[in-house]
């Protein structure tokens, strides 16, 4: 008898390409996170979490902010 792997379910997973990322860093410094969040579709807690997942989108937030 054949096992079938278990269905992962759920939607994928969000990633920023190269060139949002660029755009983070930009316009960090006239956006909150939540706006940024917005800009690219997402709620709140999405981008939070595409910063944990990708640590250039953090680096990107935190040097545009600095700005």
């Amino acid at each position: 008898m054949e096992v079938k792997p278990k269905h992962a379910g759920g939607r994928p997973k969000t990633v920023l390409t190269d060139e949002q990322v660029i755009e983070v860093k930009a316009l960090a410094a006239v956006l909150s996170k939540i706006q940024l969040a917005d800009y690219f579709g997402m709620c709140a807690n999405t981008f939070r979490e595409v910063e944990e997942r990708q640590p250039e989108v953090a680096e990107a937030y935190q040097i545009g902010r600095a700005k």
